[in-house]
């Protein structure tokens, strides 16, 4: 690429970005997020999104398209092997916000159920500071869960989740409160 002024981008991209960012290499980290951009599909939106991150901010709109994909294709891309393994942070963006398109919000508790069962980093992930920051706020919508979803699986995973304690209980009564004066 710096002798003959042009780079062949292909199934390589992600590795050939880190290493274009590793040397600062600004053109040809910018062929690769163009690349990556139009390429972003089901399989590739989370491994690009999170590869974007490590860019040190240099990629923020192909970080932003793979995340928007990945909300719009969102009961796809969280059955991916690829939404086990994001860190918490990835998980709490995808979550979030009006752009997830799913039919109830029972879908989005249950990929987020089904990331913090992952085998290798459940015992991390089921601490109470995690488990708070999932079902409060804007990731887990709890007044938008089933009252059935909400009455059998979220309240057990609250009930037992060691030393949630006022926290995990300050949102029980919140969503009861929601659903009483609904």
């Amino acid at each position: 690429a710096a002798y003959s002024g042009s780079v062949k981008i292909g199934s390589d991209a992600l590795e050939l970005l880190a290493a274009a960012d590793a040397v600062d290499f600004d053109a040809v980290r910018t062929a690769c997020c163009g690349f990556l951009e139009s390429k972003l599909d089901a399989d590739s939106c989370l491994d690009v999104a999170t590869a974007a991150v490590g860019v040190h901010g240099r990629c923020l709109e192909l970080q932003e398209s793979a995340v928007k994909y990945a909300q719009k294709h969102f009961r796809r891309v969280v059955l991916k092997p690829a939404f086990r393994q994001l860190p918490l942070e990835m998980v709490l963006r995808l979550t979030s916000g009006d752009d997830v398109r799913v039919r109830s919000e029972d879908t989005v508790f249950a990929a987020v159920e089904r990331w913090m069962e992952y085998a290798p980093k459940a015992a991390a992930r089921k601490t109470p500071a995690v488990l708070f920051q999932l079902l409060s706020g804007a990731s887990v919508r709890l007044p938008l869960l089933s009252a059935q979803l909400f009455s059998t699986q979220v309240i057990r995973m609250l009930m037992h989740a060691d030393g949630a304690g006022s926290d995990c209980d300050r949102l029980c009564q919140e969503v009861t409160q929601y659903r009483l004066a609904a």
